[in-house]
């Protein structure tokens, strides 16, 4: 099985919206894209000649492999387990081992919570800033510990 060491995120704004169509405010449509290989949102390469993807499914955003050999139309919703979406994936993954698939799928999963939960976004921020905080105390702390000690 080949490992990829670092996995990067891609992104493809060719990709069209999810979002649904109104019609005389009414009607909801929704519309199937040109599906293929290049329809993705994102995309984590697992192997030289694979890649995990994310993509805009009927209100949702769909998870599976970008070039399907052996099971066409096999993803799941982000919001299942990386490992339930890998176990129903995986007869697509060539040569891409199960832990690089998994934190590949995790993290398209990060980026749909992100995108699909604003909210959410900022809320990480905050408690960055609150780690940051705390690390800057905790250094002060251990500064006027050492100056203590020196003192004595």
């Amino acid at each position: 099985m080949t490992a990829r060491k670092t996995l990067t995120l891609e992104s493809n704004s060719n990709v069209m919206s999810d979002k649904p169509l109104t019609v005389d405010g009414n009607v909801v449509v929704m519309v199937t894209p040109p599906i293929g290989e290049d329809y993705w949102s994102v995309r984590v390469a697992v192997t030289g000649d694979q890649a995990i993807i994310g993509f805009p499914k009927f209100g949702t955003i769909g998870i599976g492999f970008q070039h399907e050999d052996k099971g066409w139309n096999t993803n799941l919703p982000y919001t299942c387990e990386a490992p339930e979406i890998y176990d129903h994936i995986k007869v697509n993954r060539r040569t891409a081992s199960r832990a690089t698939c998994i934190r590949a799928i995790k993290m398209i999963q990060t980026w749909a919570w992100t995108i699909r939960n604003p909210k959410l976004e900022e809320e990480a921020d905050k408690v960055v800033r609150e780690l940051f905080r705390f690390r800057e105390l905790r250094e002060r702390m251990v500064e006027a510990s050492r100056s203590k000690r020196s003192e004595s």
